[in-house]
């Protein structure tokens, strides 16, 4: 028997069908008909498609085949879920029936299954899993009808793509997913949730790492699906990331052992240039002080030891800042006790501030500070209550009518009104301490005019204060004259 030539464009179009077999058009019990068992296409919409039909009516019938006294849907799944609940709502436009194309014929399970996935492929928008179920399918059916006699000019991926109506190439990579990505991940992609890219990509990936991947997702470690344009990144980069280096745990140690994590996490990664560089080791990567989730033991165990470090030194420095709080918070309160006589004898009133600038302290305030200490309250310096710039400080001297020299603790007598000053000596001072300085500030290549300034002398040099003089950062004057400061009791 001679075997019969085939094309599968033109025996599958629906135009053509007439040619094959006869059809005619009736109105069927919706009761009557079934859907077709080997229907895997996905019935989404159907409430958005009843409310059409309801305003619109039933633009395309549909198409059935006779089994019995019943009718099987060979095109029209969801037009038929939409006309049922459309009925079962209580309308009354199937009442009588839906309108329906019946085909009568011999034509085989594999030819009307044909049938139907190529009037879904005309009919519907599909998803990338389900056009990959499609052609896995029709593949399937075409070889049975090979088997059945059938011959296929050219090659078989050709016909599947028209049958699908895909290009040859998106059928490729689609049978690539069906063939080659993890079983435990194929789901995510059947449901949405992994995409194509994404999805083909990760099926060149090797299997022990695919395998991870799943992993992570069905243990729940991760909540987002991996991006398309990372997985990518990742690929390309596979050689590179996959060398083996030297653990910087153990010095001189076994190799990295973490290789495969580090590559998982670069691909859950939500940005494609976040992946791990290759050749950097976890102890060394700044991303595990971070909290990275790919990261070795080795590189966790010493995140967790430098947090603990981080946390004793912080309670360290909060209590030191404590310390100088009181320590400061105790000099304003004597400093208050000792400005209170001269307070009352220059008879300041509360309101106001005992030297000309907005950060002096008020009267009233010094009276609280004197009489029930400061608390909690911080201070920028001694500032409020002992000026450091000398123009302030010349201010408080004439609003307290007393004398600079008195303010800076010259006199033993805190009351005293003597008029002696300070002499001002010339050349370099001998003893390290705070020097009140005639100076010229010199900012790059400019200066200023000479006026009064506190300056700290440490090891022959000038510097603004002690923090600057253990760091070696001198003072940017010029001291023309000076003289000595004396050191407050307590802080020797």
């Amino acid at each position: 028997m001679a075997k019969k030539t085939f094309n599968i464009g033109d025996y599958l179009k629906t135009d053509n069908v007439s040619k094959l077999d006869t059809e005619q058009i009736v109105r069927i019990d919706l009761d009557r008909i079934d859907p077709d068992p080997a229907n895997f296409y996905s019935l989404d919409g159907i409430d958005e498609l009843a409310g059409n039909i309801e305003l619109i009516g039933l633009q395309q019938p549909l198409r059935v085949r006779p089994e019995g006294d019943r009718f099987v849907v060979i095109s029209g799944h969801r037009r038929r879920a939409a006309c049922l609940l459309i009925r079962d709502g209580g309308g009354e436009q199937f009442s009588q029936g839906v309108p329906c194309i019946v085909e009568y014929g011999e034509a085989t399970p594999a030819m009307r299954e044909l049938r139907l996935i190529y009037a879904n492929s005309s009919t519907r928008v599909m998803s990338a899993a389900e056009i990959s179920k499609q052609a896995e399918r029709v593949t399937e059916l075409l070889y049975q009808l090979k088997e059945q006699g059938v011959e296929f000019p050219g090659r078989m991926r050709e016909h599947v793509a028209q049958a699908c109506q895909v290009s040859e190439s998106k059928l490729a990579r689609l049978h690539a997913i069906r063939a080659k990505l993890d079983s435990e991940l194929l789901p995510y992609f059947d449901m949405g949730e992994l995409n194509e890219d994404a999805a083909y990509n990760l099926s060149r990936f090797p299997a022990n790492l695919q395998t991870a991947v799943a992993r992570e997702l069905s243990e729940g470690r991760r909540e987002k699906m991996p991006v398309a344009s990372t997985v990518k990144a990742v690929l390309e980069h596979l050689d590179e990331l996959s060398k083996s280096m030297t653990c910087r745990a153990h010095a001189g140690g076994p190799d990295c052992h973490n290789i495969e994590g580090r590559i998982v996490r670069s691909i859950f990664d939500q940005y494609s240039w976040h992946i791990c560089e290759a050749g950097h080791c976890c102890m060394d990567c700044y991303k595990a002080s971070e909290g990275c989730s790919g990261a070795c033991r080795e590189a966790k165990d010493r995140m967790k030891l430098n947090k603990e470090t981080e946390k004793e030194k912080q309670l360290e420095k909060e209590n030191a800042a404590k310390a100088e709080r009181r320590a400061r918070g105790k000099r304003v309160e004597k400093r208050c006790r000792e400005l209170l006589p001269l307070i009352d004898a220059a008879g300041l009133k509360d309101d106001e501030r005992i030297y000309d600038s907005f950060q002096a302290a008020k009267v009233r305030d010094v009276r609280e500070w004197a009489t029930n200490g400061v608390g909690d309250r911080e201070f920028y310096g001694d500032d409020c209550v002992v000026p450091w710039r000398i123009s302030d400080l010349r201010s408080m001297a004439a609003r307290l009518q007393t004398t600079a020299a008195n303010l800076l603790g010259e006199s033993p007598d805190a009351v005293s009104k003597s008029d002696t000053v300070p002499e001002w000596q010339t050349g370099e001072p001998e003893a390290d301490g705070w020097y009140c300085c005639w100076a010229v500030w010199e900012p790059e290549t400019g200066k200023w005019d000479p006026d009064r300034e506190f300056l700290y002398r440490c090891g022959g040099a000038w510097f603004d204060d002690e923090r600057y003089a253990s760091k070696r950062v001198p003072a940017q004057y010029a001291v023309l004259k000076w003289y000595r400061i004396p050191d407050d009791p307590e802080d020797v």
